[in-house]
């Protein structure tokens, strides 16, 4: 894969977000995960979650 074609983590993140909300169909004023547990929901850095 060149570098043109891969995805930032923050990207990849942004799309296991949306579809985490869309599988567990979240509607408005329903919590979301902390911080915290986005991190090790995804495996990424407090850098990218931020």
């Amino acid at each position: 894969m060149n570098a043109l074609n891969r995805k930032s983590l923050y990207d990849t993140a942004i799309e296991k977000s949306k579809q985490d909300i869309i599988e567990h169909n979240l509607q408005p004023g329903d919590p979301f995960p902390n911080m915290k547990e986005i991190i090790e929901l995804l495996g990424v850095s407090r850098t990218v979650v931020r």
